[in-house]
């Protein structure tokens, strides 16, 4: 099974979802989430931010994060 596989499944059985925080303010980047996103139906997103724009960040993921 790989390990990357969305839900993760552990060793020990637990299921759990993760979550990945790639950071890039470079808009080709933001240009290519875009395209990778189109017509995803799971709760995925990307922030248009500086990484050292931490309460913008936390600000717009909060809507997609379980604080």
């Amino acid at each position: 099974m790989r390990r990357d596989s969305w839900p993760l499944i552990p060793s020990d059985g637990v299921l759990f979802h993760r979550a990945h925080y790639p950071a890039s303010f470079d808009p080709i980047v933001l240009n290519h989430a875009r395209a990778l996103l189109a017509g995803v139906t799971a709760p995925t997103a990307f922030i248009d931010a500086d990484i050292r724009d931490t309460d913008r960040i936390l600000e717009e993921a909060a809507g997609l994060l379980d604080f």
